[in-house]
């Protein structure tokens, strides 16, 4: 083996929000540790990107707006303990006035919690029933009582899944668009397993709802995720991160991993690879991956998203009583580019809504610009004022930075296969993360527990108990438990505690009557 010279203990490639997690973990748990990172782009943040716009009446004076990954719900620990120990604070939606409603009409209501309001009697109860069977089919999954279920639902898809389910359009629309906001997808793009871990992952279908108080777009950060990725390098040192330094290529042996870059070559003990799925396949690395992470990264589906912010002088919307919240539940009916738009204004004196449009698929090549179709659709909705911002900004994400990767059909193994360690190779990245997968809080999660592989490779003796807990995986891995079922496919059989309760108390009854009809006999 020949003697290389070391440039870091540990490589990190790729300066998202997991990447610089991952090197934020190292640094409070080993300072003496050595690490660099090399990002491919000359800006730092990933897919949590933001830029400076014109705000006020003015306009000379610029706030940052995310366009990327920004949201936080109240419930993601980890990361709003991080976000505590670097100072930085957070901003709550405001949910105050009217929400603009499309499905089959345009029509307001008063709240947001009014949302599902053009569902009828028989529509509501038929939604009901399927939150409750997916939250019993999280349970059961979760806790291995019922892991038959799972095999069947890799076989499925979302949408054959819920077409089963439910026979109301417009609950079918209410979750066809549930599903599309939070993971950018199509139901008919994704398995219906996927779907139930993702639902674990963000523990439970609850926190998808927008009418709920505590939900997946809840919070943002106050001055953008890129105050956050600011913060962290300030901690960190910029001297740790080299930009522009593309990764070509990865080759591990048994003494050191060597890195290519389009320029330079790079040797560590140790990689964290925090990329986004799509971009692990670009990386050549020797010896090859596992084939079952390659076929997982290779069954996915991904769409392309643009985000938009519009700035104004002042929040004319709230005049007429609207919050600025806009829900296209029905496409087809609306004419507009439109999926989502919200109100981020925040009484901060910078007016600004922000939303989404979503595409039928991933796109290559130049994409379209929409910014005359939605000032012309929020014309419609708030009035003349709409036509008139002081700044409007889209970003449009696909294939490699699109908003999510999801798993496809057959695809049961996938977070075992893309999160698990291949010798000296580690990964992160949102969508290597069992908890709030592809979320700003899962690339939190996954940066640390990859930090802490490395730790408890080079320096085990520093991690605690908590450490540990993350590291120790507390289930067996989807394929394994499967093969461990019968065969049959049991899908509608679901085994409840209440079954045998019922049951127990046929048998005491019956018991109760022979020993009644018993002694009347003996007595006469």
């Amino acid at each position: 083996l020949m003697y290389k010279p070391i440039d870091a203990d540990v490589i990190i490639v790729g300066s998202g929000v997991a990447g610089l997690s991952a090197a934020f973990c190292l640094h409070l748990k080993e300072p003496t540790l050595h690490f660099i990172i090399l990002e491919g782009n000359a800006n730092i943040g990933g897919r949590a990107f933001s830029v400076p716009l014109a705000v006020g009446n003015d306009g000379e004076s610029t706030s940052y707006f995310d366009v990327g990954g920004q949201w936080i719900c109240s419930e993601q620990n980890l990361l709003l303990d991080l976000l505590d120990t670097l100072g930085i604070p957070l901003t709550a939606q405001q949910k105050q006035g009217k929400v603009i409603v499309e499905h089959r009409n345009m029509y307001a209501v008063h709240s947001v919690q009014d949302l599902f309001n053009f569902l009828g009697p028989y529509d509501k109860l038929q939604f009901t029933i399927f939150i409750d069977k997916v939250e019993a089919l999280c349970s059961n999954i979760k806790e291995s009582e019922d892991i038959r279920h799972m095999d069947a639902l890799n076989k499925l898809t979302l949408k054959e899944f819920i077409d089963n389910s439910i026979k109301s359009e417009a609950v079918r629309a209410v979750i066809e668009y549930i599903v599309l906001l939070n993971c950018g997808v199509r139901t008919s793009q994704i398995s219906a397993l996927f779907y139930i871990f993702f639902c674990i992952s963000t523990k439970g279908i609850a926190n998808q709802m927008p009418t709920e108080k505590t939900n997946l777009h809840e919070l943002r950060i106050k001055g953008g995720v890129k105050y956050f990725c600011d913060r962290i390098v300030e901690e960190i040192g910029m001297q740790s991160i080299f930009t522009e330094e593309y990764v070509t290529g990865i080759h591990t042996n048994d003494g050191y991993v060597e890195i290519k870059t389009k320029g330079n070559t790079y040797y560590s003990y140790n990689v964290i690879v925090a990329v986004s799925p799509g971009d692990v396949l670009k990386i050549k690395f020797r010896p090859p991956l596992p084939r079952n992470k390659i076929d997982a990264i290779s069954n996915t589906s991904t769409n392309a998203v643009t985000n938009f912010v519009v700035t104004y002088p002042r929040d004319f919307w709230t005049e007429e009583g609207f919050c600025g919240d806009i829900y296209i539940f029905d496409k087809d009916y609306t004419n507009g580019p439109i999926d989502f738009c919200m109100n981020i204004d925040n009484n901060d004196q910078r007016p600004a809504i922000t939303g989404r449009i979503f595409n039928s698929g991933p796109v290559k090549g130049n994409h379209r610009t929409y910014s005359n179709d939605v000032l012309e659709q929020l014309f419609r909705y708030f009035g003349e004022e709409a036509l008139y911002p002081v700044d409007y900004y889209e970003k449009s994400f696909s294939l490699g930075l699109s908003q999510m990767t999801c798993w496809y059909l057959g695809n049961i193994d996938y977070i075992n296969s893309i999160s698990s360690a291949n010798g000296r190779i580690f990964w992160a990245g949102a969508e290597t993360s069992s908890e709030w997968y592809g979320c700003l809080a899962g690339a939190v999660y996954s940066g640390n527990r990859a930090a802490l592989e490395v730790l408890y490779d080079l320096r085990p003796q520093l991690l605690t108990t908590d450490d540990m807990m993350i590291l120790s995986p507390t289930r067996r891995s989807l394929r394994a438990r499967l093969r461990e079922c019968p065969k049959e496919n049991v899908y509608y059989v679901v085994v409840h505690w209440k079954y045998y309760l019922s049951v127990s108390l046929l048998v005491l009854i019956v018991l109760w009557r022979l020993r009644t009809r018993y002694l009347k006999w003996n007595q006469q």
